[in-house]
């Protein structure tokens, strides 16, 4: 793939190299050390995700380590088990061997999310522990998970659109980085 460490067009590197020559000049000083922990292959991801714009890739990643700092007023390094254990008792959701790219598979269970019976908050920070949790599965050079959203015996009473909004919302652009 185009854009990956081992893969870099002239123009890639100069993005590359600049990006990284802006992290220690950021003005908050825990964003700034969690930013000088983020590796070469997670930045990277910031840039592809925004077309190799420095601007726009530094801006991201300035985002996302806030929202990991101030997640529900604890940072997503609070997140543990013990802080999410209805919802992994549930058994709605949780992690399946790779698919055939070697990626981890996360299956969600949507029979098993019964919304009037789910804290939302709870709910929350389990898409969290899930994140964190998968990108503890992942050997490089994959960078992604595969998750399949299993509908077997669903219903109306499994729907919840405003999880689902935050969870599309999470994973396209809160949590991109473990850094």
């Amino acid at each position: 793939m185009s854009g990956t460490i081992n893969n870099l067009s002239k123009e890639q590197e100069q993005a590359f190299s600049s990006l990284k020559q802006k992290l220690p000049s950021i003005p908050d000083e825990g964003i700034r050390k969690h930013a000088s922990s983020c590796n070469d292959q997670m930045l990277l991801r910031f840039l592809r995700a925004r077309r190799f714009s420095v601007d726009d890739a530094y801006n991201m990643l300035i985002e996302a380590l806030k929202f990991r700092l101030s997640f529900q007023d604890m940072g997503v390094a609070a997140v543990t088990p013990s802080t999410v254990e209805n919802e992994i008792n549930s058994g709605k959701s949780f992690f399946f061997s790779t698919d055939k790219h070697g990626r981890p598979v996360c299956v969600y269970k949507v029979r098993k999310h019964i919304p009037s019976k789910t804290d939302v908050l709870e709910g929350q920070r389990f898409l969290i522990f899930m994140i964190e949790f998968g990108t503890t599965l992942l050997r490089y050079p994959t960078e992604t998970v595969t998750l399949l959203f299993d509908m077997t015996d669903a219903s109306s009473k499994n729907m919840d659109m405003k999880s689902m909004k935050y969870m599309i919302r999470t994973l396209q652009v809160s949590t991109t980085c473990q850094c």
